[in-house]
């Protein structure tokens, strides 16, 4: 099936001529991965070629293929099978729109992967409905949370703007997980911090001991990131943990608390009502 507008070319170009993106949408890959990726490579060849695009005469970046081109560059191959895609790109348009559809190609390749954590999926959720809305994320999890207390109240029709409509079209398009479930248990995840996420992302910890992690105070957080850098795991990990989470809330922390209770009379909005969830989940209190 051709693609209105988008020419496709299958050839071989070679390692030196090729760049990666400097928008890629996947993370730092797992070493071990890279590891077997690289033995299949070197036995098998390279069974898919990678999609890339031309930024020059002689010089193209890499839209999916972001692993295999580190991998062939590691093994020392000077060629590599590719799939040159060139996007449209109307007189008219004031923006770039092939840069829009090159990076819509390397989220949805990301998507479609059966090895994506669970983190790099709801980031590459997420980005792909800002991509399609032209909002950044905080907008898309604000509309989110606008569009489940009004579904949670029993509205037949959870959409109010244009664009909770696309939001939902993006979900029903994906079939991955409804949106409902992605506010619920993906946009947890997406609010941690990024330290946590890096350990997450490289497969140091789980998604569980990730957010117990989040729970610790910024100081000691910083203290047991350094321990499990040494090699804390397991069940001395979980103790330690235990130990951190045991320590009473700082004074501070009570008065600004009372203060919130005290604001919170009357109508509340739903974005409070949904950030007073976030904070129970964090506490461990859902």
């Amino acid at each position: 099936m051709s693609i209105v507008g988008v020419q496709d070319e299958l050839r071989r170009i070679p390692v030196a001529q090729l760049r990666h993106s400097v928008s890629s949408p996947r993370a730092q890959p797992d070493p071990a991965a890279l590891e077997r990726l690289k033995h299949w490579i070197a036995r098998r060849g390279l069974l898919h070629p990678l999609l890339v695009r031309p930024v020059s005469r002689n010089e193209f970046e890499v839209v999916a293929g972001e692993r295999r081109l580190l991998a062939a560059q590691q093994l020392g191959l000077t060629e590599i099978e590719c799939r040159v895609r060139t996007y449209p790109d109307p007189e008219n348009s004031r923006e770039p729109l092939g840069d829009t559809f090159a990076l819509e190609d390397a989220l949805i390749e990301n998507l479609v992967r059966e090895n994506l954590g669970k983190l790099e999926e709801s980031e590459a959720m997420l980005d792909l409905i800002c991509l399609h809305i032209g909002e950044a994320r905080g907008f898309v999890l604000e509309r989110l949370s606008t569009m489940r207390y009004r579904a949670r109240k029993g509205h037949n029709v959870v959409t109010l703007l244009e664009e909770d409509e696309r939001i939902l079209e993006t979900f029903a398009a994906l079939n991955l997980i409804g949106w409902q479930a992605f506010y619920t248990h993906r946009a947890p995840l997406l609010e941690l911090p990024d330290e946590v996420k890096a350990l997450i992302q490289g497969r140091t910890v789980n998604y569980a001991i990730g957010k117990r992690i989040a729970r610790v105070f910024p100081e000691a957080r910083a203290t047991l990131i350094d321990q499990i850098a040494g090699g804390l795991r397991g069940r001395d990990l979980n103790l330690e943990l235990d130990r951190l989470l045991e320590k009473p809330a700082q004074p501070e922390v009570w008065r600004r608390l009372e203060r919130i209770r005290h604001a919170l009379r009357g109508e509340i909005a739903p974005r409070i009502t949904e950030l007073v969830a976030s904070l129970e989940r964090e506490l461990g209190l859902t």
